[in-house]
């Protein structure tokens, strides 16, 4: 962070903008971060089996 404050400070044309508390959560792919998931959990020696919660 210091690093940051520094380059907005030392750079007059350098603006801060701040992308929000839900960024993240706004950029995330269930489908990817379920297969990646499943992908990990597989490497470690489980067989899956995935079932929609009611």
């Amino acid at each position: 962070m210091l690093v940051i404050v520094w380059h907005l400070l030392s750079d007059e044309q350098s603006a801060f903008l701040d992308l929000g508390a839900d960024h993240f959560a706004r950029h995330i792919n269930p489908d990817m971060k379920k297969r990646n998931h499943i992908r990990q959990i597989d490497a470690l020696g489980y067989i899956v089996t995935l079932t929609a919660a009611a």
